[in-house]
């Protein structure tokens, strides 16, 4: 009997805790809220954008030089009358490298059409002098993950000088999960001039496999002054349509040339997806015939985010 009434009091004290827990967890738990449908704009706009808020690169990625491969050895091909004097002295480089980068060489006779190796004369030779950069703002790398295991990176470029801007480049540096500089990839913009107050992505494919804890930040490399002061091209009655998901966007549209200088032969028209205010998806046309002041071209491109959903479209053009 005595029993009984303990398992009936432990029973009663079990059921009591049970409650109250239930009771706690209830009144911790929030509401979920249903992720309400962003709506696209009817149709793009054209690049004359407001200073974007850069993001500062994060302190646990270094931003040290980039890595690159070493040159490799280029050929030359044989010709007739060549002679391995008369190569060394052309290439500036030594007989006995010359020899000594083509080893199993008869140097008793030369065949006409055959390679030679031609090296490096010394570690100074692998290093290419560059310009020192105007110093643009680079954008923290967004990175979007490929169905192959590799990803495409891009990163806002922003002209905050006064003048324009052209063979702008960044290198984007992999790093692995110790920080270690694993590799670095130039990364480009789709068109060559930026004008001031302009913001135009760059972007590269990173092959997989990836390093675990994989980290990416941007570096620039070139940015150099154009003589170039204004657009010679003109966006007209842009128009859009987007898939169900919004993923897929049809852009059509025509450009205008206001001017033509002697060495423009082409149009290059480049649209950008952005989503939560990172470009997602690059596309680029490019004009075909020959190009008449005030003559409008049309365009059409298919362009693909490559994650979320597009929330809006950027377009640029001129004359290359």
């Amino acid at each position: 009997m005595l029993n009984m009434k303990n398992e009936v009091k432990f029973l009663g004290w079990m059921t009591f805790a049970l409650v109250i827990l239930s009771g706690c967890q209830a009144s911790e738990t929030t509401p979920t809220k249903t992720p309400q449908p962003i709506s696209p704009p009817l149709t793009p706009f054209q690049a004359k954008t407001n200073t974007p808020i850069i993001t500062a690169t994060p302190t646990t990625v270094p931003t040290e030089q980039p890595l690159f491969p070493s040159p490799t050895p280029f050929k030359h091909v044989i010709q007739p009358g060549d002679t391995l004097f008369g190569i060394a002295l052309k290439y500036d480089i030594s007989l006995d490298r010359l020899v000594s980068a083509n080893p199993g060489m008869d140097t008793s006779i030369l065949t006409v059409g055959d390679q030679l190796n031609i090296p490096f004369d010394s570690d100074e030779d692998l290093s290419i002098p560059t310009p020192t950069p105007y110093p643009v703002l680079v954008n923290t790398p967004t990175c979007l993950l490929t169905n192959d295991g590799g990803m495409w990176c891009f990163s806002d470029i922003y002209n905050n000088q006064g003048l324009s801007l052209e063979n702008i480049s960044t290198a984007l540096n992999l790093y692995n999960d110790e920080n270690k500089l694993i590799q670095s990839y130039i990364a480009i913009p789709p068109l060559n001039y930026l004008f001031p107050g302009q913001t135009i992505p760059v972007s590269v494919f990173i092959p997989p496999p990836l390093p675990e804890g994989y980290q990416v930040s941007a570096i620039l490399i070139t940015s150099l002054p154009s003589e170039r002061d204004k657009a010679l091209t003109e966006i007209l009655d842009p128009e859009i349509q987007y898939n169900d998901d919004k993923t897929i966007a049809e852009i059509t549209g025509s450009v205008r040339v206001k001017e033509i200088t002697t060495a423009d032969n082409q149009i290059w028209v480049a649209a950008v997806a952005y989503s939560d205010g990172n470009p997602v998806g690059i596309r680029k046309w490019i004009s075909a015939g020959e190009l008449q002041p005030g003559e409008n071209f049309v365009f059409e491109m298919i362009l693909y985010s490559l994650g979320p959903p597009i929330e809006k479209i950027q377009l640029f053009s001129e004359l290359h």
